[in-house]
């Protein structure tokens, strides 16, 4: 025989909805994202998803290296705002500032067509030709290098901004003169000749690793352009005689050079930043000291704007560094 239980019916329980308080400002978050977001994405209503603009990996890959630097340059300028002005967050409110003003700046250029680029590169790069010559005249000088442009509390540095000139009259040229770039010498040799004009200009201040930064994507343009390789060869021979006859020209860069192979050899002298970064890695090992917990966060010199892998390593982990390296 079989037997059939009634099925009990469980009482549902009917819980009171718990609404959120309508906040005046939340309202206005939600309006002010919404219209941020459509303004950069572009007049598609019907395609709000599509990435119209910018790349989205590489929009979140900044956010992350932007938060991730400001929390490591707070952390690392600490000691010395304490000792400047008394305010350990003097250099924090200072880059607070300047990630907004970056963030809003990058809002607008999001918006502009990418034949802007194009059309203005020739008057952009005359324009960083002259900051470059201003700076040489007017520049604030420090540690020996002229390099930045003083606009009250701001400091413009015009060797960031012959770099985006540079690529968007290179990336034009190439895009004008494509044939004469692969079948013609002259037309492969322009390129390297502004090159010139612009090395001149930053070795003067002086700043040979911008000049290096400049010289190799130029070549990597080139590459992609189509340039003949016997070409690339004779160029990289004479870009890298070069550079070894600037280091040996000034007492300082070979002094790097040789404290970078043993800084070990003068650890209280040119070899004193590295060895104390050194040091940091290995205090930190694989998960880190803790942020404030750093013994190199007193010794490491300019830690904020040199060496911030070291005090990365030293107060997270390995980790970290791999990520904000790669």
């Amino acid at each position: 025989m079989r037997f059939s239980l009634p099925r009990l019916r469980m009482p549902q329980l009917s819980l009171p909805r718990l609404r959120l308080p309508r906040l005046p400002g939340m309202f206005i978050f939600a309006w002010l994202f919404a219209a941020l977001k459509g303004w950069v994405m572009g007049s598609r209503p019907k395609d709000n998803d599509s990435l119209v603009m910018y790349d989205r990996m590489l929009l979140w890959l900044t956010f992350g290296l932007a938060a991730i630097g400001f929390i490591m340059v707070t952390s690392a300028s600490m000691p010395v705002g304490q000792r400047l002005a008394n305010d350990p967050f003097l250099f924090a409110k200072r880059d607070g500032l300047y990630i907004v003003l970056a963030f809003a700046l990058a809002m607008i250029t999001l918006r502009l067509p990418m034949d802007f680029w194009q059309r203005h590169s020739t008057a952009m790069l005359i324009a960083s030709i002259v900051m470059l010559l201003i700076v040489l005249v007017v520049g604030s000088s420090v540690n020996g290098a002229s390099r930045w442009i003083a606009l009250g509390p701001l400091r413009i540095q015009p060797a960031e901004f012959t770099k985006l000139s540079l690529f968007c009259y290179i990336a034009n040229y190439l895009v004008r003169k494509a044939d004469e770039v692969r079948n013609n010498l002259r037309g492969f040799l322009k390129p390297m000749g502004v090159i010139f004009v612009l090395a001149i200009l930053l070795l003067a201040q002086p700043d040979l690793g911008t000049v290096v930064v400049l010289f190799v994507t130029t070549l990597a343009m080139l590459f992609l352009a189509g340039a003949k390789l016997w070409q690339f060869i004779a160029i990289i021979g004479m870009g890298i005689s070069a550079v070894v006859l600037l280091i040996l020209a000034e007492p300082y860069r070979i002094r790097r050079v040789t404290s970078f192979w043993n800084p070990w050899e003068d650890p209280f002298g040119s070899g004193y930043q590295l060895t104390q970064s050194l040091m940091a890695f290995g205090r930190g090992e694989m998960w880190g000291q803790g942020l404030g917990n750093s013994v190199q966060n007193w010794s490491i010199y300019r830690k904020r704007t040199l060496t911030l892998s070291s005090p990365l390593s030293a107060k997270n982990s390995v980790i970290s560094v791999w990520y904000w390296r790669f």
